[in-house]
Parts: C-alpha cells; sequence; structure tokens
C-alpha cells in the first residue's frame, strides 16, 4: 500500500508540472514574462532534442549506432527463427526424447538470444549516452548563462517534463522542511 501511495503521489506531482508546464507554455509562447499572472517571474522553453540534433554529426553517428544494433538483433532474431524452422521440419522424423532435448535446446537458445537482445540495447543506450553527453553539458551551461543573463526564473525542456536551470530562490525545500519542523514541534508541545 505503501508503493501505491508513493507512485500516486509521485505520478500527481509529475501532473502537476505537466500542467504548470503546459499553463506556462500556453501563456509565454516560448518564452515571455508572466506578469499577467502576478508572478513577475519569466518562464523559457528550449528544445534539447532539437539543439542536439543540430551539433554537427552527433545525429548520423547515432543513427549509425542504432542501425548496426538493428541489424544484430534483426540476425540474432533470424538465426533463432532458423533453428525453430529446422526444429519444425525434422521434429516429425525424431523419436520423442530426441524431440524433448531439441525442444529444450530451442527453450535455452530463446533464452540466450534475448539475453544478447537486451546487452545489445543496454550497450546502445550507453553509446547513445557517451556521444550525447558531452553536447548535452556545453548546452546545459549556455542555457545556464543565457538564464542569468536574461534574468529568467526556470528554463524547460521542451521534449520531458523537467526543468533545466533555474533561480535558486525559487527553490523552496527548506522552508517546506522548516515549516514541516515548526508544524511538527507545535503537535509536540
Amino acid at each position: 500500500m505503501k508503493g501505491f501511495k508513493n507512485l500516486m503521489i509521485y505520478f500527481f506531482g509529475m501532473m502537476g508540472l505537466l500542467g504548470l508546464s503546459l499553463i506556462i507554455w500556453k501563456f509565454t509562447k516560448r518564452s515571455c514574462s508572466v506578469n499577467s499572472l502576478g508572478m513577475g517571474r519569466k518562464f523559457v522553453v528550449v528544445d534539447m532534442q532539437k539543439l542536439i540534433q543540430s551539433s554537427g554529426n552527433i545525429q548520423k553517428q547515432i543513427e549509425d549506432l542504432y542501425q548496426q544494433t538493428q541489424s544484430k538483433i534483426q540476425s540474432l532474431q533470424h538465426d533463432f527463427q532458423t533453428s525453430v524452422s529446422q526444429y519444425n521440419a525434422q521434429s516429425k522424423l525424431l523419436d520423442k526424447s530426441t524431440r524433448t532435448r531439441k525442444k529444450q535446446e530451442l527453450q535455452k537458445k530463446m533464452v540466450e538470444v534475448q539475453q544478447q537482445i537486451a546487452q545489445l540495447q543496454a550497450k546502445a543506450q550507453e553509446e547513445h549516452r557517451s556521444l550525447v553527453q558531452p553536447v548535452s553539458h556545453q548546452y546545459e551551461a549556455v542555457i545556464s548563462e543565457l538564464r542569468k543573463k536574461e534574468k529568467i526564473s526556470v528554463v524547460f525542456n521542451k521534449n520531458k517534463n523537467e526543468i533545466l536551470d533555474f533561480d535558486p530562490q525559487l527553490d523552496w525545500t527548506d522552508k517546506v522542511m522548516n515549516e514541516l519542523k515548526k508544524k511538527q514541534e507545535k503537535k509536540e508541545n
């Protein structure tokens, strides 16, 4: 029950952030002051995916990486399917114990193929991260500089439900913790 409660809190928190992002997106049309909302803050949206895609040959390297990975996966699947077809063609000619043994071998091979596919996908994701991370860090540094220079309060990533950079004065974590602590102390007294 506690896990479900935490999941629901996370879900509604993410939905709230998404709702806030959509409201801000509607009012800002990419970038403007939301003084009309009485907040006196500026919010902007950045398309990180577009920035990364426009970064030299990284997009080509990513596409090549995924094509190579997909080719290897298709080869593994084809080899396994060939083994299954051979088994199906021969199974009626085999005695029961040989059929059972061959079927078990196929099941073992299927598990091995699934593991190999999972490893290939994990390796591709790691290589993708290693390609994108340096460029992403460069853009994040520029975003931070621009946010400060332009006096922007929050920079949202258009593609994900995340904040790329924000004015530290907007972080209420300590304020919320202190307020909760005060309330708990009042209850104890």
